[in-house]
């Protein structure tokens, strides 16, 4: 099921063999652009779902919870778990990556603050991003992506961080990087890493895949995905 021009935030259930409820999942943005499965049952059948599409190759990394529970609410989880905070860094999303994270309940007691550095004055002056950097990459790339987030960590003295940089549309976009290129990079005290995304859809459908992305990455950094 392709989320292109909703929010890929909330989808219903559909296609069960048995009739359910509509439920509101936030599921896992493993596809270019938001691909998702939905599945719910109760009991044993639920259980034996949950076994089955633990057991497909490749799927498991990918598989945030069968529980409802929601991509914010996990990552919280296992932040918690390490005794780390998380600060954030957004351009393209515009602050739509900080309105998931306290959306959660309790996520005062990881969640420290966040930058909305739309400008790329704002970038160097509250993240610390070169300028030079910027010049000689564009602000959606790798490099300030990187940057942002590790302005992101120095600034709230966080242990882990997510950022967000691209070009949501509808102008903007360069044949080099075409309108829904984002640049998506998130850090922990053990590691940092940063993606690009492709997401030719509409703008408001652009934050919204890259904000869960940049939960998705960290998420996966925090050790979701790994069993734990």
């Amino acid at each position: 099921m392709n989320q292109s021009g909703r929010d890929a935030d909330q989808v219903q259930q559909a296609g069960c063999e048995h009739k359910t409820q509509a439920v509101e999942k936030r599921a896992f943005p493993t596809g270019k652009f938001g691909t998702v499965c939905v599945a719910v049952k109760d009991g044993k059948e639920r259980d034996d779902q949950h076994n089955d599409v633990k057991g497909r190759a490749g799927f498991q990394q990918h598989l945030i919870n069968l529980e409802g529970i929601s991509l914010a609410d996990s990552l919280g989880r296992l932040l918690l778990k390490r005794g780390w905070t998380l600060a954030t860094a957004e351009s393209c999303t515009g602050g739509l990556l900080g309105h998931k994270i306290v959306t959660v309940p309790g996520a005062s007691r990881y969640y420290l603050g966040g930058v909305v550095a739309y400008d790329n004055g704002a970038k160097a002056d509250l993240l610390g991003v070169p300028a030079r950097a910027i010049e000689a990459h564009g602000a959606v790339s790798r490099e300030i992506a990187l940057a942002m987030v590790r302005g992101a960590r120095a600034r709230f003295n966080a242990s882990c961080a997510a950022a967000t940089t691209g070009i949501a549309g509808p102008s903007g976009g360069t044949s080099e990087k075409p309108v829904g290129t984002v640049w998506i990079a998130a850090a922990t005290p053990d590691s940092e890493k940063a993606v690009m995304r492709s997401y030719p859809v509409d703008r408001k459908s652009v934050m919204a895949l890259s904000a869960n992305y940049a939960l998705f990455l960290l998420w996966g950094m925090a050790g979701g995905g790994s069993g734990e």
